[in-house]
């Protein structure tokens, strides 16, 4: 067995393993890199739902397909709102005039 340490600042990992035939350097990028995934992995099942998949079937992809974008849909109302309140307004300014 041996360690490896890395060290910032004021944060120290240590890593023990048996592998004696890797550098120090590759050790870590190993286990961090491990690390890294672990977290991509929590994240995503959490937010993408990666247990809920029931099959490893494979969708083509259609590039026909259109898929609406929430914001523009939110900006259209905006400009639909503000279009009717110009209306008005100027329904109102004719009235008084």
């Amino acid at each position: 067995m041996r360690q490896v340490t890395l060290q910032n600042d004021d944060h120290q990992i240590r890593i023990l393993t048996s592998r004696q035939e890797l550098e120090a350097v590759e050790v870590a990028y190993r286990m961090l890199s491990r690390c890294r995934q672990e977290k991509y992995f929590r994240y995503g099942g959490r937010h993408f739902a990666l247990d809920a998949l029931d099959s490893y079937q494979v969708h083509d992809y259609d590039p026909e397909r259109s898929v609406p974008n929430p914001a523009r849909a939110r900006q259209r109302r905006t400009l639909l709102r503000a279009r009717q309140q110009l209306t008005e307004a100027e329904a109102a300014y004719g009235q008084a005039a």
